[in-house]
């Protein structure tokens, strides 16, 4: 039998996961971390990065402002924290942990972050995860490590778990590799 609570749940569960979908496919079919070049006057291929006027990330800034909307909708919040590749807190970054904190515990959240990053830490917190088995992937000059499926606990589609993604002067994290398509923040 299923209780309300569980079916609340999963409902938010499926809400979440189809905005998530329906949000990536908003901010363009291009690689989702495509950083800013002067060119384009600042916008990037994912419809133009957060925090264009500075200032630091938040959790209602690096992600797209349509699925900080959608959150509100659910009720949900997000929990902040310091942005950390292993025991390495990385200066200047945010993590963002949203669920329905009000509701007390919950087993249904989503998790976003993002770090400026110096090119020699981003090799060495690269190295790190590498080390520890994370697998490593490059495309459209960023460096993506995933943690291995044995000790994921969450898996996208293609069976992407929690993914870091280091670009040119920055780091990003989501839960899913696939969740890296909504971070649209470039500092």
């Amino acid at each position: 039998m299923t209780t309300g609570a569980a079916r609340t749940r999963r409902s938010l569960a499926a809400a979440g996961a189809t905005f998530l979908v329906a949000a990536a496919m908003l901010v363009g079919c291009a690689s989702p971390l495509t950083p800013k070049t002067p060119s384009d006057g600042g916008s990037s291929a994912n419809g133009g990065a957060s925090g264009a006027g500075g200032g630091a990330p938040t959790c209602e800034t690096i992600i797209a402002p349509a699925l900080v909307d959608q959150f509100a909708e659910l009720g949900w919040t997000a929990r902040t924290d310091p942005f950390y590749v292993g025991p390495t807190e990385v200066p200047g970054g945010v993590s963002c942990t949203w669920g329905d904190f009000e509701a007390g515990a919950t087993d249904v959240v989503q998790m976003y972050g993002w770090a400026p990053v110096e090119a020699d830490v981003s090799a060495e917190l690269q190295g790190y995860l590498a080390d520890q088995g994370w697998k490593r992937e490059e495309a459209d000059g960023v460096v993506y490590l995933t943690e291995s499926m044995p000790s994921a606990e969450w898996a996208d589609e293609q069976g992407y778990g929690m993914t870091y993604a280091f670009g040119d002067g920055w780091v990003a994290l989501a839960d899913t590799k696939s969740g890296l398509a909504v971070i649209t923040w470039r500092g």
